[in-house]
């Protein structure tokens, strides 16, 4: 089950959300979200700790794709990365 390789990886549930996850370590933080379709997305703003993640998940699920950019398309949806902003915008 994708949420046990997660916990097993040091991420903890967030209390109003079981789907969300996070991972904090030497002043780093990793948020991963799961969708019911076992699809899930990391994000933090070290590149070296999001590449540590990556091969995590690599190394427990036989097919991963891997989408960086601003641009992120999930599930039918378009996700824009606003980072000037503070935001993303979602478009489906």
């Amino acid at each position: 089950m994708p949420t046990n390789v997660i916990l097993d990886n040091g991420y903890t549930q967030m209390d109003k959300d079981k789907c969300v996850l996070v991972k904090r370590e030497e002043g780093k933080v990793s948020y991963c979200a799961i969708t019911v379709d076992d699809c899930f997305f990391v994000t933090t703003r070290d590149e070296d700790w999001i590449n540590e993640q990556a091969e995590m998940l690599k190394r427990a699920f036989e097919e991963l794709t891997l989408d960086r950019g601003e641009v992120i398309n999930i599930l039918g949806m378009t996700v824009h990365m606003e980072r000037d902003k503070g935001r993303a915008v979602v478009n489906q």
